[in-house]
């Protein structure tokens, strides 16, 4: 749709080209329009929020030989924010994980060296939390530790701590009542329909997250309802965050990109570069499609091979806004006619 009429997927979405009926969503926006509840322009760059695995590595120490790639690209946590001057971080954090908040402590630890205490971080509970007791009574235990005093000014959210199957159970609406100095709390993989929102936001849940993966135009209603939300009800937060780690160029990760631009969230998580050694597994025909589709987005590696340019902890979402939808117009590359998805 956006390459037949030759504009952007932000003007298109913003000028409701999808002709997308918002009250068929969410029956509070009816006769309301996508322009009301996404920015007037997509944003041109984002925070990379580097997302810090319950396994991960955190100094170069912690690096086992046989779990180097040696592909040149960082590894431990450290050499991330040293490579990438990030600032932005998803910590996980599991129930009945061994000593929990003493390995939140230790990650914290490492991030307020590494960019001299100033950073923004989300927690991720990854669905590991029976109910929000459980979920309360680590949050307390956190809360009381020193040596995690210098993450609470700075922390956003906690993100999808109660698994799916139970997270918008009406007994988590009552908990949360009664834990009225909580987190601002979001759902994730609960999100899967517009009636899960509202009745995340219900329950007492702050938002919820995007991906392109859940729907473009779920994303938009949400983000509209939620903008909605800012506007009726200004006493609570109403959050949206840019998710989705494992996600790979040149078509998905720059049509992600150009969405959450879109949609106006400035950090989103991004790190799935490093699972896939960048491009470095597509035809040569692919690669030189990303970067001179991307020049912006993608960076050669000191092996010859594309990857994500991050620079002082940013991602640059300009080719990616300016194109139909976040990828070029042409499937075969001019010069070779070898199709550029390498099938």
């Amino acid at each position: 749709l956006c390459r037949r009429h030759g504009i952007s997927v932000a003007s298109a979405l913003r000028d409701n080209l999808v002709g997308l009926d918002l009250g068929s969503m969410h029956a509070e926006l009816a006769g309301g329009t996508p322009a009301e509840g996404l920015p007037t322009t997509p944003l041109a760059s984002a925070w990379a929020r580097h997302t810090v695995g319950l396994g991960d590595p955190l100094e170069d120490a912690d690096v086992a030989a046989d779990e180097d790639p040696a592909d040149g690209l960082p590894v431990s946590l450290c050499a991330v924010i040293r490579r990438y001057r990030q600032s932005h971080f998803k910590i996980k954090v599991a129930a009945g994980a061994n000593d929990p908040v003493a390995r939140l402590a230790r990650t914290v630890e490492v991030i307020v060296r590494e960019t001299g205490g100033e950073f923004t971080a989300t927690l991720d509970g990854n669905e590991t939390f029976a109910d929000i007791a459980a979920l309360r009574a680590f949050w307390t235990e956190a809360r009381r530790a020193p040596s995690l005093a210098a993450l609470w000014p700075r922390l956003m959210f906690l993100e999808q701590p109660i698994a799916r199957s139970h997270a918008l159970a009406d007994e988590v609406g009552t908990a949360l009542a009664d834990w009225p100095d909580r987190p601002p709390l979001l759902i994730d993989e609960s999100g899967a329909e517009p009636a899960d929102t509202e009745r995340a936001l219900a329950l007492g849940y702050a938002g919820v997250s995007h991906k392109n993966c859940k729907g473009v135009l779920h994303g938009v209603a949400n983000a509209c309802l939620l903008a909605h939300r800012r506007r009726h009800q200004p006493d609570r937060a109403w959050l949206m965050s840019g998710e989705d780690l494992s996600n790979i160029g040149p078509i998905a990760l720059p049509q992600d990109l150009a969405v959450q631009a879109a949609l106006g969230n400035a950090s989103v998580e991004r790190n799935s570069h490093h699972y896939f050694a960048g491009l470095s597994g597509w035809p040569e025909a692919t690669r030189r499609y990303a970067q001179e589709v991307f020049p912006d987005l993608y960076t050669t590696s000191e092996r010859g091979w594309p990857t994500l340019a991050i620079t002082n902890g940013r991602l640059a979402m300009g080719t990616c806004n300016a194109q139909a939808f976040g990828s070029g117009t042409s499937p075969v590359m001019p010069d070779d006619r070898e199709p550029w998805f390498g099938i």
